[in-house]
């Protein structure tokens, strides 16, 4: 049972109904249905600072606020996992992101999701879905929920294990080039982006040289060969 809208809600349930008997039930579905917003995001990188090269550094907005279920008359409703969105930024404090796009080949149905073509250099591959690059300090999103928080991921410079798959580049990119989450300096608390469907909504993203230099820090940490890797 799904609830009206492309991000409804969800009620799994069992029925059974025996030959030559009638069965009825009443059904109350959410009220509410999740919009889509849309948001530009915009991004500051101090003027002067650069990434070594092979360095990839990632912004990730993740959706936060409410349960992962609902109860309503006594039945439990699932709510949709909604995608996460996923920025690349370049050397220079550029996003970098592919323009086009071809079948997804994990979808039973080629038809319908598509996902992105791999783009040369370290950020080939395909996400769930990419923003729209509008300029490279600037791009576009569809965002389903009202609040994201952001954090970030640096990947090392070394590929451990030789170039990234035919089926899924970024997959296989990611997984086979060791990481880090890194923090912002002194946050505190997680900063909130807020959206609102039928508004023009802007995030602007800050980052510090202070910043820059953590990241350069744990790059350089992640490329230093550990004394207790196989062999």
């Amino acid at each position: 049972i799904d609830s009206p809208g492309k991000w409804g809600t969800v009620r799994y349930t069992e029925v059974i109904v025996l030959p030559g008997n009638e069965y009825s039930e009443r059904i109350t579905c959410p009220s509410t249905v999740l919009q889509e917003a849309n948001v530009t995001v915009r991004l500051k990188w101090p003027e002067g600072e650069t990434l070594e090269p092979g360095v990839r550094l990632e912004c990730l907005l993740y959706p936060t606020g409410d349960s992962r279920a609902t109860e309503i008359a006594g039945a439990r409703w699932d709510k949709p996992i909604l995608p996460q969105v996923t920025l690349p930024i370049g050397a220079d404090g550029e996003f970098s992101i592919p323009q086009h796009a071809v079948p997804n080949p994990y979808n039973f149905n080629p038809s319908e999701a598509m996902a992105p073509t791999p783009s040369p250099g370290p950020y080939a591959g395909a996400v769930a879905s990419w923003p729209n690059l509008l300029s490279p300090h600037e791009a576009k999103c569809a965002v389903a929920a009202v609040h994201y928080s952001r954090s970030w991921k640096v990947f090392g410079p070394e590929q451990r294990n030789g170039p990234p798959g035919a089926f899924d580049p970024y997959g296989m990119a990611t997984v086979k080039q060791v990481f880090a989450m890194v923090e912002e300096p002194n946050q505190g608390d997680v900063p909130v982006l807020e959206a609102h469907p039928g508004k023009d909504n802007v995030w602007t993203i800050e980052v510090s040289k202070e910043f820059v230099e953590r990241v350069k820090s744990e790059a350089k940490r992640l490329a230093t060969p550990s004394p207790y890797t196989s062999q």
